[in-house]
């Protein structure tokens, strides 16, 4: 089912949030699985540094979620759906 909701996720992005249709597919697809992997790395290195410091969890998981929505905004924007080239409109 994760993969699924990452396959929708992609085709939601690329479409509706970044309207990125005109790149290549399969690069930005491939883009997108790093942006992911990258985004679970951040999400579990914050979560426990910041366990580690204070020991409530609920903090921990607001501080690393809010680090991995950046993290993966900011790759999706500016590399995985980046439209270079394209005119500003």
């Amino acid at each position: 089912s994760g993969a699924i909701a990452k396959g929708v996720s992609f085709f939601l992005n690329r479409t509706w949030s970044f309207k990125a249709t005109s790149g290549n597919a399969a690069n930005q697809g491939w883009k997108f699985i790093i942006t992911q992997l990258l985004n679970i790395s951040t999400n579990t290195l914050v979560n426990s540094l910041v366990l580690s410091v204070i020991d409530v969890k609920l903090i921990a998981f607001g501080f690393a979620t809010l680090a991995g929505m950046t993290v993966s905004f900011l790759l999706q924007r500016f590399w995985v759906f980046s439209q270079k080239g394209e005119q500003a409109q």
